[in-house]
């Protein structure tokens, strides 16, 4: 039978073996049949070498004569699937087949098409038509190490990711009852793979098995903890947390509900209330909030925002603009721009670089929406207009201690100015806090109370937060009690006229614990919008435990609020109010206290760039006992945290000019997380500001490093004459007695530097000069990371055998030395070279390996451009559906990392080679 005919063979492999010509089953009684059919299937199309196959049959132990014997292997096949099926070509042989009709390509064609199709209602049938190809484990009763290793594991994720973006299609279309059973036999059958425990967690919580949903999560905790001795992951920590408050979002739902509770205080409000409706529902979308600080605007504004929620179905977005914070330094909207459209399904690396990409992104994402947008703490109209969406059906809410007049003028933006509460409003707080009848019982001492206070709602909740942990005492001598302690008490009166309300918190505060005391004076110290636990106890030298102990003494006594699980703040009057003692009582306490806070951060940010990267160097010095790191122990807790804790690292950073020790590390493990994400700009300005420390110091190690930080980040932006101007700095510092590393690393740069400048045959040389010093000093990552460099050189020039032999000796030390990162350099070196060899399903192995690290270290610019290259492997491999996949996900992060105000976009950073 022709085997080219439409309905002639058909090749399935995801399950066990089947052949079919027409409607014929082809039983295939030899191994080595099964073997040779399945890889030539595999490539239907390409032509596969002599050598390919006789590997792929006896592996590494070969016949006498593999070619001679791959030969009679061909005829047999040929005398049971037709003489027409096989052809001989000069490279080797090919199958005659239809792409379609091998089950596995056709999976990976359907899972191209549900990419093209994302968001519309054909991405659900294209998944569920690939899902549904498959029966089993692939290649079952295929015994060749080739196709049941790493092509079955490759497979086999592609499968669990895409049932995984099914679930969530699923989910958003309200489905959930329909995919139960069938999630449980995969999270059964793959039980370490938490992305499935996500998403079945969320499915058994939306059919009411929340009860189920919880057991299921114990036992995958204890799973982990016996096998691995690690915690489910942040995202799994999360959806247990929504289902014990009751709202387990599903992964991958693109409608954010971003807002945070109004607060247990709020009372009355409701002219104010009206006046929003009136000013949002009669045709306006901007309302300004303002008045003085402390007198619940935030709390009116969230009030309203979450009765109004049901007239936003598209969701609504919540962000701290941080414009009055403790650091002084307001947020940027770049980065509440990157935050919101993550929230919207923007994933990070199709995130646009800059501010102005990113809001007309923004702009267009809302544009037929109906979303409520809440930004608090707002500092000027600047700030906020990149936030304000373009259509006319979304409505945004602005709180700040300004007017913001322009925004009225310019935008028509309405304005409710907010006063203190009324009488009545304060006594109905004061009620819901001591009770109707002991403040009906007191009347007048309520009365008093309120007045003490300025009617302002913090002031209120700390005073009847004392008075409710007294309530055999009588109001009135509690109130008499708190006006005889604000005598003489020396605190300004001047600042915002809130004398009886620093009464009222003078007695609470009086009342605390020494250690409660003090810990509520350095929490107003912190420069960062807020803080973790683990932080405030190395500021604190508490420990832990005893930290913890405090700091619900605070919470108890309202002087702390938690805006986030795990996350602390102080409201900005409290800040202010706490601020006066920690400036004039603690004197040195207070140093001690910043030294501590910056040793946890640059110890935690190190530990996290040793986990993305085992070659990062530059660690602090040794941190006091009692200011002990966070401790992370994978890759996934320190981009985690890394990511967190970014804007706050930055903050702290910025005031940690006192502490050039640690400073510099600091900014040294903030340079590497810049790198990963393409920010080189950022990269510089930190490092410039290290260097200005180091300088200042005189430590010429420290000077050395940060100029070698910023030459790497000049190449990378395409600026050859500052990298240049740089490395000459770095070099002579690092020979005058700077770290040998160091020395290397510039070295390694100008290897980089002049084989993007003046060739690879330049480039070899100054490799092989780095190679040297690196041997000489015995730095073995940093030896596998220079023979990539060079491995790469000899490519260029054509030299493959020299290339491939230099870059899986590279690839040896890597693994030896645990060097996650110089391994996905390699895997990307040798893809390239076997590409260049034509050898394209060996470089689609080591490309597909380079990009499972490259995401694990969270590594977005070699990530585009290994897909960049895996595309053109593709394309070669005559699979353009797979090339073009991979081609647009390429040139999204490339094209957005190289996207800078005077640059031009830099050279690839993995030289493509000429083939043949």
């Amino acid at each position: 039978m022709n085997a080219t005919k439409d309905g002639g063979l058909r090749v399935n492999v995801l399950g066990p073996l089947e052949i079919w010509q027409g409607t014929t089953p082809v039983a295939l009684s030899a191994n080595r049949l099964r073997t040779m059919v399945a890889l030539l299937a595999m490539s239907a199309g390409e032509t596969i070498s002599v050598e390919r196959l006789a590997h792929a049959l006896w592996g590494d132990y070969p016949p006498f004569n593999p070619r001679r014997s791959v030969q009679t292997y061909i005829a047999r096949l040929r005398h049971e699937l037709g003489r027409q099926a096989i052809y001989s070509l000069p490279g080797g042989y090919r199958l005659e087949i239809e792409f379609d009709h091998v089950d596995a390509l056709r999976f990976r064609h359907l899972l191209a098409e549900a990419a093209l199709s994302r968001g519309t209602g054909r991405e659900r049938e294209c998944l569920q038509e690939a899902l549904a190809l498959w029966r089993g484990v692939p290649f079952d009763g295929v015994e060749s190490e080739t196709l049941r290793g790493p092509e079955a594991a490759r497979l086999t994720e592609l499968r669990l990711t895409a049932v995984e973006r099914w679930i969530d299609v699923s989910l958003i279309q309200g489905l959930h009852g329909e995919l139960v059973a069938e999630v449980q036999e995969l999270a059964w059958h793959h039980p370490l793979r938490e992305p499935l425990w996500q998403r079945l967690l969320v499915i058994l919580d939306r059919c009411g098995r929340k009860a189920e949903a919880l057991a299921m999560y114990e036992q995958l905790r204890h799973r982990l903890a016996e096998r691995l001795g690690a915690d489910p992951s942040p995202e799994l920590q999360r959806i247990h947390s929504d289902l014990l408050a009751g709202d387990a979002w599903p992964s991958g739902a693109t409608v954010p509900r971003q807002l945070p509770a109004s607060g247990a205080d709020f009372v009355g409000r409701g002219e104010a209330l009206k006046e929003i409706d009136r000013l949002l529902g009669e045709g306006g979308r901007i309302c300004v909030i303002t008045g003085m600080v402390g007198v619940g605007k935030t709390s009116l504004a969230l009030r309203w925002a979450q009765e109004a929620a049901p007239r936003f179905p598209d969701g609504q977005l919540y962000a701290d603009l941080q414009g009055f914070g403790p650091a002084d330094v307001p947020v940027d909207p770049a980065d509440v721009l990157e935050t919101f459209l993550e929230a919207l399904g923007v994933a990070r690396h199709r995130t646009p670089d800059n501010e102005q990409a990113r809001a007309a992104l923004y702009r267009t994402m809302l544009a037929d929406k109906r979303m409520l947008v809440v930004l608090d703490n707002a500092r000027d109209a600047e700030q906020v207009r990149p936030l304000v969406p373009g259509g006319a059906d979304s409505a945004v809410v602005i709180i700040s201690r300004r007017r913001l007049n322009s925004l009225v003028v310019t935008e028509g933006a309405g304005l409710v100015v907010l006063d203190a509460l009324t009488r009545a409003e304060a006594g109905e707080l004061l009620a819901g806090r001591l009770g109707q009848q002991r403040t009906e019982t007191e009347a007048q001492a309520t009365d008093g109370l309120i007045d003490l206070c300025e009617r302002l709602p913090p002031a209120l909740a700390v005073a009847a937060a004392r008075m409710a942990a007294n309530p055999s005492l009588l109001l009135g001598a509690q109130v008499a009690e708190l006006r005889r302690s604000g005598a003489g008490l020396g605190v300004s009166t001047s600042r915002d006229d809130l004398t009886g309300m620093r009464i009222a918190l003078t007695h609470s505060y009086r009342l605390l614990s020494a250690d409660a005391a003090r810990l509520f004076r350095l929490l107003a110290l912190h420069p960062g919008p807020d803080i973790t636990g683990p932080a405030i106890a190395a500021m604190a030298g508490l420990g832990r435990s005893r930290s913890d102990r405090v700091l619900d003494i605070l919470r108890d006594a309202h002087l702390v609020h938690e805006p986030s699980p795990g996350r602390f703040a102080l409201h900005e009057l409290l800040r202010m109010y706490a601020l006066e003692p920690a400036e004039t009582t603690d004197g040195w306490t207070v140093r001690e206290a910043r030294r501590r806070l910056i040793q946890y951060y640059a110890h935690t940010a190190h530990a996290a760039a040793r986990l993305l990267d085992g070659a990062a160097h530059l660690p602090p010095p040794p941190a006091a006992p009692d200011a002990q790191p966070q401790r992370l122990t994978n890759l996934a807790q320190a981009t985690d945290w890394l990511r967190a804790e970014h804007a706050t690292t930055r903050a702290v950073l910025l005031q940690a000019g006192d502490f050039p020790a640690e400073a510099v590390p600091l900014a040294a493990a903030m340079a590497l997380w810049c790198d990963r994400q393409g920010a080189w700009r950022e990269q510089i300005r930190i490092q410039r500001f290290a260097l200005t420390l180091a300088t200042s110091t005189g430590d010429v190690a420290a000077q050395a490093a940060a100029r070698q930080s910023i030459a790497a980040a000049s190449i990378e932006l395409g600026l050859p004459e500052q990298a240049r101007a740089e490395l000459d700095q770095a070099l002579e510092l690092s020979r005058a007695g700077g770290d040998p590393v160091v020395h290397g690393l510039c070295l390694l740069d100008e290897a980089l530097l002049a084989m993007r400048q003046q060739g690879p045959a330049a480039g070899l040389r100054h490799a092989e000069r780095c190679l040297d010093w690196f041997r000489e000093t015995q730095r073995d990552a940093h030896q596998a990371r220079t023979l990539n460099l060079i491995s790469r050189c000899h490519g260029e020039l054509g030299q493959y055998a020299q290339a491939l032999t230099t870059g899986e000796t590279a690839m040896g030390i890597a693994i030896r030395t645990a060097d996650r990162t110089g391994q996905a350099w390699s895997s990307a070196t040798l893809g390239v070279i076997r590409h260049a060899m034509a050898q394209h399903h060996r470089a689609i192995v080591w490309f597909e390996h380079a990009l499972m690290l490259l995401r694990d270290l969270g590594h977005r610019v070699w990530e585009g451009e290994v897909l960049r290259q895996l595309g053109d492997t593709y394309q070669a491999a005559g699979q353009p559906l797979e090339a073009g996949r991979c081609r647009r996900g390429a040139e999204e992060i490339l094209d957005e990392i190289r996207r800078h105000d005077d640059s031009a976009a830099h050279p690839p950073l993995i030289s493509p080679f000429a083939v043949g």
